[in-house]
């Protein structure tokens, strides 16, 4: 498993016509590869899985530092209480009959607490800014594992041999379209004034709309086949 960017590099720039260096440099290919791997992403989830180890009244963790979001955490440290969620003046813990600070915030999170809509968010949270795991309630004790379930970023070491054609179908695009745009420039043929525009037109250009969409068709598919985390 696992791709090798050179030879991806060269097999790109065959498969596009060997566009001169000077139109089409390596550093463009290597960037439209990057591209192609945000793209799966965007498509493909990578799920992980990794654990944590809990310090005692610690409510925050730092994951796995290839994890770009955390999805699933196994933490059923007790339940929460309404200082967890609101702050100190709620000091009930769920479910509160007969509560009577009836915030708009407070009756709907205990109504989706009843309907078993948000069980498993009542107890951690995921932090994007600060890339922490949050447990709620905190830990009461030291050592515990906590599993949880993450998404790390595609790399070519982590890509499947399946996937190389997908980079390439992206990548060739690209390059079609820099040098369907770059020989227009250099042409001295007017190209304005027609019925169509040129960008519509244009062979190669047309040929670089068409990879792409299909490069952007296999990631649909490929989405719908992707495992997610509670298979």
């Amino acid at each position: 498993m696992g791709l090798d960017a050179s030879a991806l590099v060269t097999r790109i720039r065959l498969e596009a016509g060997k566009p001169p260096v000077d139109i089409v440099p390596d550093a463009n290919i290597e960037n439209w590869i990057a591209e192609a791997l945000e793209e799966f992403d965007r498509y493909i989830p990578n799920w992980a899985t990794s654990y944590i180890e809990t310090v005692g009244d610690q409510p925050d963790y730092s994951v796995h530092e290839d994890a770009i979001e955390v999805v699933f955490v196994g933490w059923a440290g007790g339940r929460a209480t309404m200082a967890d969620i609101f702050g100190g003046e709620f000091d009930v813990e769920f479910p509160a009959e007969g509560y009577d600070v009836m915030l708009d915030q407070v009756t709907q999170y205990v109504d989706a607490l009843k309907a078993q809509q948000i069980a498993d968010r009542a107890d951690w949270d995921w932090n994007e800014a600060t890339e922490k795991l949050w447990l709620l309630p905190p830990p009461s004790t030291t050592g515990d594992r906590v599993y949880y379930i993450y998404i790390k970023a595609w790399t070519l070491a982590l890509c499947k041999d399946r996937f190389e054609k997908f980079i390439v179908w992206y990548a060739i695009s690209q390059a079609l379209k820099v040098r369907a745009r770059r020989q227009k420039r250099l042409s001295a043929i007017s190209h304005t004034g027609g019925q169509f525009p040129w960008t519509l037109s244009d062979p190669e250009l047309k040929d670089a709309r068409t990879l792409e969409k299909k490069f952007y068709d296999a990631m649909t598919v490929e989405s719908k086949k992707a495992p997610t985390f509670w298979a």
